[in-house]
C-alpha cells in the first residue's frame, strides 16, 4: 500500500509530514531504550576497632540495611570494618556510581565524633590522641558528601552517635569532644542521625539497634516518601525506646515528591506508646542469613567472631568455629635442618664429588675456588675448563653451568650446605633444559 499526493498537498509538505513522523516514532523509541533511573546505596559497617571499643551491631545492622535498600530498588555495596585505607577506596568507588544516579545513599554504622565543628567517622584503624591527628587517620564527612554529590538526590544516614572512644586519650590542651555528631550543613540532601547531639544511640536488647530495625523497616514501605521517612523513623524509635533516644533530621531537598517503592502508605492514626521492640519486630533468620552471606567467605576470624557474638547458635555457627580453628590453627614447624659451622664461605673452597639423577647415576668432580667476602664464587667441573659462577647465602647455596650437551642451555644448581660427620655435604636440586634429563633433578655433594 502507498501514500499518494492529496489535491491540497505540494511534495513539500508531505515530505515534512513524513519527517515528523519519523521524528516521533525516533523519539518514542529512545524513551522506550532509555535505562530506568539508577539508586545506588553504599552501606559500612566498623565494628572490630584496633585502638578503641568494639561495637556490638554494626555488622549485624549492615546486613538488615543491604536488605532493605535491595528491596527499595537500590544497587547496594556493602562493606565491612574497613580501614583508612579501604574506606577511602569504598567511597572513591561510589563516587563513580553515583554519577548521574537518581538517588544515592550512604549508611555508616561504627564510631563517629564531632571536633574542630566538624564530624568524623573512625576507620577500624584509627590512633587519635590529639585533633591534628584527625586529617590522616579519621574520614570527614564533607567526602562522604561529596562522593554523592553527582545523584540528583542524596541520602546520608549516620548510626554514628556514640561516645568518643579516645575521649580519655586526647591532650589535655585540646577542648573536650562532645557526645554525639555535629549538625551538617548541605544542599540537597537528606541526613539522619540515629540519636540528637548530645544523646548516644542505644544498641537495643537484640541483634539490631531500634534504629537501624525502626529505618530498615520503613525505607522499603510502599508509598513512604523521603520528605516523611525521618519523621517516621523517629517517632519509631522514640516509642521503642520509651524517648530516650530521638533521632535527629536535617534536610535540605527538592520539593518534588519521591516515593522509594509505589504504594499507600502506612499512617499511624494513635500513634500510642509501643512497648520496646522484641525479637518478633524482625526476623532473626533472616538477619542470621544475611550477616552470614557478607562475612561467610571471609578470611578475617575477627568478622567471624562477631557473627557468633550475635548467633552463638545460628544456622552458621558450627561453620563459622570450624573456620576460625582452621585459620588460628599454628602452622606445623619444621625440621630443623642442622646448620654449618661459622664461616661457610671460607670453608667451601676445594674439591666436591658429586652425584645426580637417579637412575641414572650420574658423577663428576667440582671445584669451588675464588670464595669472595660476600659469598660469590667461581667453580668449574672436572671435565670441562670452563668457569661458572654461584653464590653461598648463609648455608644456601646456588650456581649455573653451561652445558653444550643440553642443547646450549643453563642448569641452575641449588642446594643446602649442611655438616656430614666430618666433611661438608650439600644436597638440593637441579633445573634447566636438557633433552635426556627431568627437570627438577636430585643431586648431592660432598666435599673431598
Amino acid at each position: 500500500m502507498g501514500w499518494a499526493l492529496g489535491a491540497d498537498e505540494t511534495p513539500m509538505r508531505w515530505l515534512c509530514t513524513v519527517m515528523a513522523m519519523i521524528a516521533v516514532v525516533v523519539a518514542a523509541s529512545g524513551a522506550a531504550l532509555a535505562d530506568p533511573p539508577r539508586r545506588v546505596a553504599l552501606i559500612i559497617g566498623n565494628s572490630n576497632y584496633a585502638h578503641a571499643g568494639a561495637l556490638k551491631n554494626p555488622l549485624a545492622d549492615s546486613a538488615l540495611m543491604e536488605a532493605a535498600f535491595s528491596r527499595a530498588g537500590f544497587i547496594v555495596d556493602t562493606e565491612a570494618n574497613l580501614s583508612n585505607g579501604a574506606m577511602r577506596d569504598a567511597l572513591r568507588r561510589f563516587s563513580a556510581q553515583a554519577a548521574g544516579a537518581e538517588v544515592a545513599a550512604v549508611y555508616y554504622a561504627g564510631h563517629g565524633i564531632e571536633a574542630r565543628g566538624a564530624n568524623w567517622l573512625l576507620p577500624t584503624d584509627t590512633v587519635l590522641q590529639n585533633d591534628s591527628d584527625l586529617d590522616y587517620e579519621a574520614i570527614n564527612l564533607d567526602l562522604v558528601m561529596r562522593a554523592t554529590s553527582g545523584a540528583k538526590m542524596r541520602m546520608v544516614v549516620l548510626d554514628a552517635c556514640r561516645d568518643n572512644p579516645f575521649g580519655r586519650g586526647w591532650s589535655s590542651e585540646v577542648r573536650a569532644v562532645s557526645q554525639g555528631l555535629a549538625e551538617v550543613n548541605a544542599d540537597n540532601v537528606l541526613v539522619i542521625y540515629a540519636a540528637a547531639p548530645g544523646q548516644t544511640a542505644m544498641d537495643g536488647a537484640g541483634a539490631n539497634s531500634p534504629f537501624a530495625q525502626a529505618l530498615a523497616q520503613r525505607l522499603p514501605e510502599p508509598g513512604m516518601e523521603i520528605h516523611i521517612l525521618g519523621g517516621k523513623v523517629r517517632d519509631d524509635v522514640l516509642r521503642a525506646t520509651a524517648n530516650r533516644q530521638r533521632p535527629y533530621v536535617s534536610a535540605s531537598i527538592t520539593g518534588e515528591p519521591f516515593v522509594f517503592v509505589q504504594g499507600n502508605v502506612t499512617v499511624n492514626v494513635t500513634p500510642a506508646p509501643a512497648p520496646a521492640p522484641t525479637a518478633s519486630t524482625f526476623d532473626p533468620r533472616q538477619a542470621d542469613m544475611a550477616l552470614w552471606a557478607s562475612v561467610g567467605s571471609s578470611n578475617d576470624a575477627a568478622q567471624l567472631n562477631a557473627y557468633l557474638a550475635q548467633f552463638p547458635n545460628g544456622m552458621f555457627a558450627g561453620a563459622a568455629r570450624a573456620k576460625i580453628a582452621a585459620l588460628t590453627r599454628p602452622a606445623p614447624v619444621a625440621a630443623p635442618i642442622a646448620q654449618p659451622s661459622a664461616g661457610i664461605a671460607s670453608q667451601i673452597s676445594g674439591t666436591w664429588s658429586w652425584s645426580c639423577c637417579k637412575n641414572r647415576n650420574y658423577q663428576g668432580a667440582l671445584t669451588i675456588f675464588d670464595v669472595a667476602a660476600d659469598g660469590t664464587f667461581a667453580a668449574s667441573y672436572g671435565d670441562d675448563s670452563r668457569v661458572t659462577l654461584g653464590k653461598v647465602d648463609g648455608n644456601r647455596i646456588r650456581w649455573t653451568r653451561h652445558v653444550a650437551a643440553c642443547g646450549g642451555g643453563d642448569q641452575v644448581w641449588t642446594g643446602v650446605v649442611q655438616s656430614s660427620g666430618p666433611r661438608l655435604a650439600i644436597t638440593g636440586v637441579w633445573s634447566g633444559t636438557c633433552s635426556y634429563l627431568n627437570d627438577g633433578e636430585d643431586f648431592s655433594a660432598t666435599k673431598n
